[in-house]
């Protein structure tokens, strides 16, 4: 259950690593948008670290709390990404 729960998290977080390397690929028209879109992906980049981090010990309770800490982090994000996302078209509004 734990070793799921494990690999299930860190499929979720390289999804959205994923999804922002694909972002950083487009034409944004504010050099802010890339540099905040760096930080999300270092950002996410520790969750996964975290997530192995807390497998690698023998503390189940540990892993839990780490994958849904994960979790939330993605879920609290997803909205700030969607924004970044539409800023690449500078007639969009803030």
């Amino acid at each position: 259950m734990a070793i799921e729960l494990q690999n299930h998290t860190i499929e979720k977080l390289a999804a959205v690593v994923r999804q922002i390397d694909t972002l950083l690929l487009s034409d944004f028209p504010y050099d802010s948008t890339k540099t905040a879109l760096e930080k999300f992906k270092d950002h996410f980049l520790g969750q996964i670290d975290r997530v192995k981090r807390a497998a690698g010990g023998n503390n189940r309770i540990l892993l839990v709390q780490a994958c849904m800490t994960a979790n939330n982090r993605i879920l609290e994000n997803l909205p700030y990404l969607g924004f970044l996302l539409r800023s690449t078209n500078v007639r969009n509004t803030f």
